[in-house]
C-alpha cells in the first residue's frame, strides 16, 4: 500500500517545535489538488506505550465536523507516528489574545464564548473528551463566520471508558479529576472546567495560582479557589468559581487513599454549575460601567 504522504510536498513547518509536548507540525499541500492537510510527526522515543494508544484514537473521530479536527490518516513504524488533518486557516486563541487590548476582551468573550460552548458541546455529543483544552489547542478560524475549533486532540478520552489512562495534563487549565488521575470520574464538566480557566485567562490576561515551583502550583490547583482579580467583577468571579469548583480535601490529597479522594472530587464535580446555566447567568450579567471603571 503506497502512503499517502507521498501525494503532498511540504510547505513549511507550524509554530514552535520548543512550545510543542510532542513531535513537530507541517503544512503540506496536495502536488494535484493543492489540497492544504497538516502532517504531526511524533517520535517515539520517550512516550510510553500507553501515551501511544491515546494518540491512535483520534482517527476514531467523525471527519467533517464544524467544531473539531481529528486526524483522518495515521501512519506508524518502529520509531515514529505521522498523522494528517485536513487544515484550517486562522490563529490560535494566544495568538488571538495577543492583539486583542485587555480592556477589549470582555467584548471579544461576548462573541468568541457561545462559539467555544458549540465547539466543545460537539465534541462531547460525539462520544468525547478533549482532556487538553487550552488556548493553543483552541482555533479561531479564518472564515467569514470566524468559526471556532477545537484542535490537538492526540489525549482525547473517550465517554464511555472508564479505564485507567496515562496521567498526562497541563498544568494550569486540567481540572482535579484530571490530575489525580481518577479517570472514572471524567466527563462533560472537566472539560468545562479548563473551559472556566481559558475565560479567567482572557479576562485578567493571566492563569491564576501559578507559582515558580510547580508542586506548589498543582496543590493549588487542586483545592484552591480562583482567586479576585483587580478585573474581574464580582459576579463573574463567583460564576467562574461555580464553573470551576474544586474539592475541600481536608488535608493535602496525597494523604488521603485513593476512596477518599474520589468521594470529595465527586461532591465538587456535582457542584459545579453546568455549562447552560454558566452561559446564561454570565450573558445575563450588566454589561454597563460606571466611569470610576470606564478606563479599567
Amino acid at each position: 500500500m503506497v502512503s499517502p504522504l507521498t501525494e503532498y510536498r511540504t510547505v513549511r513547518e507550524l509554530g514552535s517545535q520548543s512550545r510543542r509536548k510532542f513531535g513537530r507540525v507541517f503544512l503540506l499541500r496536495h502536488r494535484e489538488t493543492h489540497e492544504e492537510v497538516v502532517l504531526k510527526i511524533i517520535p517515539k522515543q520517550g512516550i510510553s506505550p500507553e501515551t501511544l494508544a491515546l494518540m491512535r484514537q483520534e482517527t476514531e473521530l467523525p471527519q467533517g465536523n464544524a467544531h473539531f479536527v481529528p486526524a483522518f490518516h495515521l501512519d506508524e513504524n518502529e520509531t515514529r507516528l505521522l498523522t494528517l488533518q485536513r487544515y484550517v486557516p486562522g490563529k490560535n486563541l494566544d495568538e488571538q489574545l495577543a492583539e486583542v487590548p485587555l480592556k477589549q476582551r470582555r467584548a471579544f468573550l461576548a462573541e468568541f464564548l457561545p462559539k467555544l460552548w458549540v465547539s466543545i458541546a460537539s465534541l462531547h455529543e460525539a462520544g468525547w473528551l478533549h482532556c487538553d483544552l487550552k488556548p493553543s489547542n483552541i482555533l479561531l478560524g479564518n472564515s467569514g463566520e470566524n468559526a471556532v475549533y477545537l484542535i490537538d486532540l492526540s489525549l482525547l478520552h473517550k465517554r464511555t471508558n472508564s479505564e485507567k489512562r496515562p496521567v498526562l495534563y497541563t498544568l494550569g487549565y486540567s481540572s482535579p479529576e484530571l490530575i489525580l488521575h481518577h479517570t472514572r470520574l471524567l466527563g462533560p464538566a472537566s472539560d468545562y472546567f479548563s473551559a472556566g480557566m481559558i475565560i479567567y485567562k482572557i479576562l485578567t490576561g493571566q492563569l491564576p495560582l501559578l507559582n515558580p515551583n510547580p508542586a506548589i502550583t498543582t496543590n493549588l490547583q487542586l483545592a484552591h479557589p480562583l482567586p479576585e482579580h483587580d478585573r474581574l467583577r464580582k459576579k463573574e468571579l463567583e460564576l467562574l468559581r461555580a464553573l470551576t469548583c474544586k474539592p475541600e480535601f481536608p488535608t493535602a490529597p496525597v494523604k488521603l487513599t485513593h476512596a477518599q479522594q474520589q468521594g470529595y472530587l465527586r461532591e465538587a464535580i456535582e457542584n459545579r454549575i453546568s455549562p447552560e446555566e454558566f452561559y446564561r447567568a454570565w450573558k445575563a450579567i450588566p454589561r454597563k460601567r460606571s466611569w470610576k471603571n470606564w478606563f479599567r
